[in-house]
């Protein structure tokens, strides 16, 4: 009889809280859709880069955050079960007084949960498959991968998935289980009224604590703006530390004091209060908002963190976009110190792969510096305005560290092979291209009528469109100089370069078997930029690990591994943001919807009053609104002036040079993502519970 009665609870439970079986569903799919990332082969092949490791700290890291959540969810679980054991409490006295032993009543309780918890998993799972397929085809997106649709199935990732719930149910249970054994039948008859009461009565020291609240977050953002997030080495762990304990303090005093200071300033002003509805939604927000100053502050700080976490997460991509985008070949061969003949690499990439265009040129110099001390004085200038410990020169490799030169018929090739706009120079002039930054200086310099000597030829147009110039080894250390090509030859051949762009990426596997297949070949890059650098006497760092100049080097964006790395760290960010925003959306509607019986005799109240059914909708409207707005707005405030901190940090300090003419630009389309991300998650959760009360309230009284 007590198992009938389970499976009947269970289905009235679902239909109580649909929302929150609904997050559980959501979670599930979520968590799968992870979890098989880790055992994909398919996502193994095209993260492995070089290094071996993309694959590898996505396995961790996945893993790390995992355990996280299910931490995280493990409480939630328990609070929403602790959550609906308040609302039944009196139901569950019923049953004591009609003699069910505790321990039936525990076992039936827990019985009903677990039935809830697998339905939401098995639904879950499935739809983990469609969100499986979707995050496979994103990871394969950036390397430039055709990802095949699969059935998304993993028997690894299901098998994971169970046991992660299973961990949670039984954190969760073991909590419940606990309290209800302590339970006595008075505590259960009063268990429902045992509500958070409000501390702060008085209007004058409510405004003593939003004013402390405001000292708290001022000190907060000061430690933040004063020392922007970089580098740890750069010591500013401790002030970023403080800074936010203080922003979390903040939002926890303010919502001390948000009651007391909403009646003295609206309960108190007639003319606000008495016009149209604004007395009922006053009351029915009041009634709610004077017992949920700790959940508001918890809410406050756990969006507050979403809001950071996602925009970091959305930071590195924007960072990953750029780097991507500053090298424009997918495949470059380097060969120093003379002209090559790159015709064995040229007929394997051709018959490998969908090439969409391939050349070969030489790049050359003279060994002087004129323009590289230029560069040198705007880049040490850009590290001393970040706060970098580092200095110009230690981003020079020694193969870069003069100025370099390009024949004007290999540049005429390679824009148009790019796509750029033609350009035209007589003999006796010169061209410049380089990155954005130096334009003004380049500019200052050559027009004062320096130009290159000894021929003396003069500067006819800067050009500063994106041509592998960042991170060394490609067309120039960040700028290259473009001269006539009987003066090129004059000059000493600095190394030569085979570039090629393709359709579609080589299979992974195969890109890390190139070494095998040219015995003289290397990877120029390892898994990050400087991973794979020594110095020498010179005092200049080099990617070159062969001075004889017998060893081609390989590289270009179908070989760095840093895009992989890269998304290791934004896709377990996503994750947790995106589940801690969920957990903290739910608890705040469900707190809502627990309430539409009272919530009904209020609106039929006043409906008896005289209240037609639309303005009965607009005060529904007015006071979700309202209600899901007091937590938002403060963290919307918090978080979005710790994106820009965030931002502004990573991207200034992620960079050797300024690889962005204005950094506001990329920070604010951070902050705007996220902002309008969250909105739309935010607006999800808060139309749904509309619709829930509508049904429960509105439909009920005019039916």
């Amino acid at each position: 009889m007590l198992n009938k009665l389970s499976r009947r609870n269970a289905r009235r439970q679902a239909e109580e809280y649909l929302l929150f079986i609904a997050t559980m569903s959501g979670t599930a799919a979520i968590i799968y859709s992870f979890n098989s990332l880790i055992f994909s082969d398919a996502v193994t092949r095209f993260l492995t880069g070089p290094s071996g490791t993309a694959s590898v700290y996505l396995t961790l890291m996945i893993s790390l955050f995992s355990v996280v959540i299910v931490i995280i969810m493990g409480w939630f679980v328990s609070y929403m079960m602790n959550f609906m054991l308040r609302k039944r409490a009196k139901e569950l006295s019923t049953y004591m007084i009609l003699g069910v032993e505790n321990a039936q009543i525990i076992k039936m309780y827990l019985t009903e949960n677990s039935l809830i918890g697998a339905a939401a998993l098995i639904v879950g799972l499935g739809l983990g498959l469609l969100i499986a397929e979707f995050l496979g085809a994103m990871l394969a997106a950036p390397f430039g991968v055709p990802y095949v649709l699969t059935s998304g199935f993993s028997l690894a990732a299901i098998g994971l998935t169970v046991f992660y719930f299973g961990m949670i149910y039984l954190f969760a249970m073991f909590r419940c289980r606990r309290k209800l054994r302590k339970m006595q039948l008075i505590m259960l008859l009063h268990y429902d009224r045992q509500n958070e009461k409000a501390h702060i009565k008085k209007a004058g020291t409510a405004m003593l604590f939003i004013l402390i609240a405001v000292l708290f977050g001022v000190g907060g953002f000061c430690l933040f703006f004063i020392k922007p997030i970089g580098n740890p080495l750069d010591g500013y762990g401790l002030d970023i530390f403080l800074g936010m304990i203080m922003i979390i303090v903040c939002l926890f005093v303010f919502f001390q004091g948000l009651p007391a200071a909403v009646h003295s300033t609206l309960g108190k002003n007639k003319n606000w209060k008495y016009r149209k509805e604004n007395l009922v939604v006053y009351r029915l927000l009041t009634a709610k908002i004077n017992n949920m100053g700790y959940l508001f502050g918890w809410i406050a700080v756990v969006y507050t963190l979403v809001l950071t976490v996602f925009g970091t997460a959305l930071t590195f991509n924007v960072m990953m976009q750029k780097t991507l985008a500053l090298e424009v070949y997918d495949i470059t061969v380097l060969h120093m110190d003379e002209k090559y003949d790159f015709t064995e690499y040229d007929d394997y990439f051709t018959a490998q792969a969908d090439i969409k265009f391939s050349y070969s040129y030489t790049l050359y110099t003279d060994y002087k510096k004129d323009f590289m001390e230029i560069r040198n004085q705007n880049a040490s200038s850009f590290l001393e305005r970040v706060g970098s410990f580092l200095e110009a020169e230690i981003h020079i490799f020694k193969e870069n560290q003069y100025d370099t030169y390009m024949k004007y018929s290999d540049y005429c090739i390679l824009r148009e092979k790019l796509q750029l706009d033609p350009v035209a120079m007589d003999d006796n002039e010169f061209m410049i291209h380089c990155m954005p930054y130096l334009r003004d200086s380049f500019q200052e310099y050559t027009s004062g009528g320096r130009g290159i000597t000894p021929k003396g030829l003069v500067c006819t147009g800067i050009y500063t469109e994106e041509f592998s110039q960042y991170s060394g080894y490609g067309n120039g250390q960040e700028y290259i100089l473009i001269i006539p090509d009987q003066l090129a030859d004059l000059k000493s051949v600095l190394y030569s370069l085979y570039a090629a762009n393709t359709a579609a990426a080589l299979p992974r596997e195969q890109v890390n078997a190139l070494p095998d297949r040219f015995g003289n070949l290397q990877f120029l890059k390892g898994s990050a930029l400087y991973s794979a650098v020594r110095s020498d006497d010179s005092g200049y760092l080099t990617m070159l690990t062969d001075d004889s100049g017998k060893t081609d080097y390989i590289g270009g964006k179908m070989i760095d591994g840093g895009t992989g790395e890269n998304l290791t760290v934004i896709l377990p960010l996503f994750y947790l943001s995106l589940i801690l925003c969920m957990i903290a959306t739910v608890i705040l509607a469900v707190h809502l919807l627990s309430e539409n019986q009272k919530f009904y005799q209020h609106y039929n109240m006043i409906s008896v009053m005289g209240l037609d059914q639309g303005a009965v909708k607009r005060v529904l409207r007015r006071q979700l609104l309202i209600y899901f707005c007091i937590p938002a707005l403060p963290a919307l405030m918090m978080g979005g002036a710790l994106i820009f901190t965030v931002a502004e940090g990573l991207i200034s300090k992620g960079f050797h040079s300024p690889v962005f003419l204005n950094i506001t630009v990329p920070v604010t389309k951070v902050i705007m993502i996220t902002i309008v991300l969250f909105i739309i998650i935010y607006g999800i959760y808060t139309l749904v519970t509309y619709t829930m009360l509508k049904n429960d309230i509105v439909k009920k009284i005019f039916r």
